[in-house]
C-alpha cells in the first residue's frame, strides 16, 4: 500500500537543498532505526522503524546536473558497490551456514520516492598521492531494478568452530527504473538447525582465555623469558615453541599450529621475529598479488575462513635486543611504570586533507570523540589542512606522552606523508624521548605495517631507541601492503567504539572486534575481508589496554 509522503525542503550552504521524507514510523526506541529480537528459539523478527530519509548533494565527483542525491538514514550505512545506487542498509553475521538461514519478508507501507540516489563512486589506494582523475562511473542497469531486500548471504568462516553468516538487507528497492521505501519493512530469519543468534564484538570478548603460545626462532628464547614471567604473574599459561620444531616455510609451520590447535587449543599467540626471520604467507589481494599475511597460521577451517581463531601479535625483530627492548616496553605499559605517567589521558590524531563522505578529518574525529566521550582524554589534533601540520609538532606530542595514536592518510613504507610542512619518516621516530607513555598506534595507510624490518614506520616505532633506552609506540596496527580507502578508517572508528564501551581488555579482543564491526558496517565483503589479510598487531595481543 503505498502512503502519501510529507517533503520538507532546507537549505543549506553552498546553495545545495536537503529534503527530508517523513514516513511517520514510530520506533520503540526513538534512536534506533532496526530492531531485532527472538520470537521463537530459531526464530528472529528484523524490524525496521524508519522515521525519515534525508536527501542532499555533498558527495563530491558526481555530476548533479543528472540530479543524484545522497540518501541518509539515521543508523544506516550506505552501499559501496561502484556504480550503483548508494542504498541504506542494515546487516548482522548470524551464527550458522547460509544454507542453514531461510527469510519471510513483510514489505508493510510502500512509499514511492522522487529522489535518484548517488552512484557509489570508486575511491583511490591510501598509498602515495596520485595526481590520477579516478573516472566517474555508472551502471545504469542496476537503476532499473536494484535486486532483492534480502541483498547479501555470504560465508565468513567460523570463529572457534562456530560458523558465521554475514546477512545485508535494505528498506529501498529499485523497481522499473523507481525508487521504493519501506520503512516498517519487517524481515523473519528462521535458522533450520540451530537457534537464530546473532554474533556480537560481546562474544568475541567473552571467548578469549588464557592460553599463551610464544612461537620463535631459538636464537630469541632467553630474551623471551621475561616475558613469559611477567604474562604467567598475569595469570596466562604460556607456552614458547620452537620455529625450528615446525619447520621452515609457511606450509610446514602452519600445519604443525593447526596441528597444535586442534590438539589443545589455545586463545593467543605471538609470533617473534621478521618475515625473513619468521616466515609468512604471501597472498593474493586486490592490491597486490604478493601481501604478507599471518592470517593463515590462525583461521583453523581451511581457505573459506576468514576469522582468525586465535587473537594474534607478531614481535618485528632482528635482533636479541629488539626482543628486549619490545618486551621492555610491553611490561612498562602494563604494570604503568613509565617515569612520566602524564600521557596516559592524551591521545592524537593525525589526517589528510582529502577525502570525501566522510572526510579523512570527519573519520578522525569519529576515532576521537569515543574517547573524549567515555574517559575525557585530552586530544591533540594534527589536520594537513592546518599550518601546525609539521612533523616537529607530532614529535612534540609523543614527547608530552601519548596512549593512542590514529593516524588517517596516505603512507609510503617510511613516512605518513599527510603532513603539511614535509612528510613525517622513520628517521623523525629518533627525536622521539624515552620515559614518557608510549602509544597503540592505528595506523589507516598503505605500506606502513609491513613486517620486515626494511625501514617501515610500523617497525621502526616498536623498535628505537634512544641513548639506548626504548621510545616510539608499544603496538603498532597498521596494512603490509598497498589497503583501500573507507574500509580501514571504518574499523578504525569501530576500534575506538569498542575501547570506550570497554577499557578492560586486551588489544588483541579489541583489534578483531573493530574488524567484525567493519564487516557488520560495510557492504563490500571482498573489501571487508581482505582488511584481515593486510592488517597485522606489531607487538603483544595480550597487552592489557591502559587508556586512563
Amino acid at each position: 500500500m503505498k502512503k502519501v509522503l510529507i517533503l520538507i525542503t532546507l537549505i543549506l550552504p553552498l546553495a545545495l537543498s536537503a529534503k527530508v521524507y517523513n514516513f511517520g514510523t514510530l520506533s520503540s526506541h526513538d534512536d534506533e532505526s532496526v530492531e531485532s529480537k527472538i520470537l521463537k528459539s530459531n526464530v528472529m523478527e528484523v524490524k525496521f522503524s524508519i522515521n525519515k530519509l534525508t536527501t542532499d548533494k555533498s558527495e563530491k565527483r558526481i555530476p548533479y546536473n543528472d540530479g543524484f542525491e545522497s540518501l541518509n538514514v539515521e543508523g544506516l550505512s550506505n552501499m559501496h558497490k561502484v556504480g550503483a545506487p548508494s542504498l541504506p542498509f542494515h546487516s548482522m553475521i548470524l551464527v550458522g551456514h547460509p544454507s542453514d538461514l531461510s527469510f519471510e519478508i513483510t514489505k508493510g507501507s510502500e512509499y514511492e520516492l522522487d529522489v535518484v540516489p548517488t552512484p557509489y563512486q570508486k575511491a583511490p589506494c591510501r598509498c602515495k598521492k596520485s595526481e590520477e582523475e579516478i573516472p566517474f562511473t555508472l551502471n545504469e542497469e542496476s537503476y532499473e531494478n536494484s535486486g532483492k531486500l534480502i541483498q547479501k548471504v555470504s560465508y565468513l568462516g567460523d570463529f572457534k568452530g562456530v560458523p558465521l553468516t554475514h546477512v545485508m538487507m535494505t528498506p529501498f528497492q529499485y523497481k522499473e527504473d523507481k525508487l521504493f521505501a519501506f520503512p516498517e519493512l519487517k524481515v523473519f530469519i528462521k535458522n533450520k538447525n540451530a537457534q537464530t543468534e546473532k554474533f556480537s564484538f560481546e562474544n568475541i570478548l567473552k571467548t578469549a582465555g588464557k592460553k599463551y603460545v610464544i612461537f620463535s626462532p631459538n636464537e630469541f628464547h632467553s630474551a623471551l623469558n621475561r616475558l613469559v614471567s611477567h604474562k604467567r604473574g598475569l595469570g596466562f599459561d604460556v607456552e614458547v615453541v620452537s620455529m625450528e620444531s615446525l619447520g621452515n616455510d609457511f606450509e610446514s609451520i602452519k600445519n604443525k599450529i593447526h596441528k597444535k590447535y586442534k590438539k589443545e587449543s589455545f586463545d593467543y599467540a605471538l609470533v617473534v621475529g621478521h618475515e625473513q626471520k619468521f616466515p609468512t604467507d604471501y597472498v593474493m589481494t586486490s592490491n597486490d598479488p604478493n601481501t604478507p599475511s599471518d592470517l593463515g597460521y590462525f583461521t583453523m577451517s581451511g581457505n573459506s575462513d576468514n576469522i582468525p581463531d586465535v587473537l594474534y601479535g607478531r614481535l618485528t625483530a632482528d635482533t636479541v635486543e629488539d626482543v628486549e627492548n619490545q618486551i621492555s616496553k610491553i611490561i612498562e605499559y602494563e604494570t604503568r611504570s613509565w617515569a612520566d605517567s602524564s600521557g596516559i589521558g592524551r591521545m592524537m590524531g593525525i589526517a589528510s586533507d582529502e577525502g570525501w563522505n566522510p572526510t579523512d578529518v570527519e573519520y578522525t574525529n569519529s576515532f576521537t570523540d569515543p574517547f573524549k566521550r567515555s574517559f575525557s582524554t585530552e586530544v591533540v589534533n594534527i589536520f594537513q589542512e592546518n599550518q601546525d601540520s609539521t612533523p616537529e609538532n607530532i614529535n612534540k606530542a609523543f614527547n608530552a606522552g601519548l596512549m593512542w595514536v590514529n593516524y588517517i592518510g596516505h603512507g609510503s613504507g617510511p613516512s605518513w606523508i599527510s603532513v603539511k610542512s614535509r612528510e613525517y619518516f622513520t628517521t623523525d621516530i629518533k627525536e622521539i624521548n624515552p620515559g614518557k607513555v608510549k602509544p597503540v598506534i592505528v595506523d589507516v595507510a598503505c605500506q606502513n605495517g609491513r613486517f620486515s624490518l626494511d625501514d617501515r614506520l610500523g617497525e621502526r616505532f616498536m623498535n628505537e631507541t634512544k641513548n639506548g633506552e626504548p621510545i616510539g609506540a608499544v603496538a603498532f596496527y597498521g596494512g603490509s601492503v598497498d589497503i583501500s580507502w573507507h574500509p580501514p578508517a571504518v574499523m578504525a572508528r569501530g576500534v575506538s567504539e569498542i575501547v570506550a564501551g570497554n577499557p578492560n581488555q586486551t588489544i588483541g579482543e579489541v583489534l578483531l572486534a573493530g574488524q567484525v564491526y567493519l564487516i557488520q558496517n560495510y557492504d563490500d565483503r571482498i573489501a571487508s575481508t581482505e582488511n584481515l589479510k593486510w592488517y597485522h598487531l606489531q607487538g603483544d595481543p595480550t597487552l592489557k589496554l591502559q587508556v586512563r
